[in-house]
């Protein structure tokens, strides 16, 4: 198990079912099985682990049985309606700057993007009104990298968001519900 736990931690994910099918773990089914929910939950492919718990949570003594049917639980309570779409974060910082970081939850950058947004905006409209031209380059190429930025900020941070709430979500279970290897 301790070779089986470092392949875990290793993120070597694709080697443990060969481990289980080659190796002197054979009989150790049941924690075996339970080792690759984990590394489903480490990989964030939440179906797959709740699917792999709540085979377990049907044929173990009741001790484990509570156990495995309360992650299988915690699991399936996680859904993913809260998930942040990057393109749509994206999208929205393209229609109305620091909408997407809104969208993503980071009410900060959202009023850095519109303000930055709107200040280099408007000193390029000023500069055309009052024709000057080089003021204008500036603050136009100013402007139109602020606004690119903006886009390229609210996508990541979507995925940032998502990373984080999946991090939180795993140190929850891991904390919860420790794996064990022992008897």
């Amino acid at each position: 198990f301790d070779y089986l736990r470092s392949i875990y931690f290793q993120k070597r994910f694709y080697e443990v079912s060969f481990e289980i099918e080659n190796g002197k773990y054979r009989d150790d089914a049941q924690k075996i099985a339970e080792l690759n929910g984990w590394c489903a939950i480490n990989t964030s492919d939440w179906s797959k682990a709740a699917g792999i718990f709540n085979r377990l949570s049907t044929g173990t003594d009741e001790r484990d049985r509570a156990r495995l049917k309360a992650i299988a639980d915690s699991i399936n309570g996680f859904g993913e309606g809260s998930e942040k779409s990057p393109m749509t974060a994206g999208f929205l910082s393209a229609v109305f700057p620091g909408a997407g970081h809104l969208y993503a939850g980071n009410i900060t950058n959202a009023i850095g993007a519109f303000m930055l947004n709107a200040i280099f905006g408007s000193l390029t409209a000023y500069s055309i009104h009052k024709k000057q031209w080089g003021y204008a380059a500036f603050f136009g190429a100013m402007e139109v990298g602020w606004y690119t930025g903006n886009i390229a900020s609210a996508y990541q941070e979507a995925k940032y968001s998502n990373t984080k709430r999946d991090n939180e979500r795993k140190m929850s279970l891991s904390a919860q519900f420790p794996f064990k290897t022992g008897n």
